[in-house]
């Protein structure tokens, strides 16, 4: 979409949050044992991220075995989409900046 600087820094950051998010709900979906320190690390890592989202849907519990954690799917979804929103946005002053020269 764009190859400006800011544009790939962003995209860069959306990429990062969703595998941060990405990886929490893996290990929710498989109960990965919070106590090793790697999943303690990663459960730490999404908190901020996953703040915002926080109680908006309860967690999904299949076969009492797995656990679906919606709200991160959720946020996995929303910061997709204000990710790509914002990469159009650069695009498009971008465009608009070299129509002007």
């Amino acid at each position: 979409m764009t190859r400006s600087f800011l544009g790939k820094l962003i995209n860069i950051i959306v990429e990062i949050i969703e595998s941060i998010l990405g990886i929490h709900i893996l290990l929710k979906l498989f109960r990965a044992n919070p106590d090793v320190p790697f999943v303690r690390w990663m459960f730490d890592l999404s908190a901020p991220i996953l703040r915002p989202f926080r109680g908006i849907f309860d967690n999904m519990v299949f076969q009492d075995k797995y656990v679906l954690d919606l709200s991160a799917l959720f946020a996995l979804i929303i910061y997709g989409i204000v990710g790509y929103l914002v990469l159009l946005l650069i695009s498009t002053v971008e465009r608009g900046r070299k129509r002007r020269r």
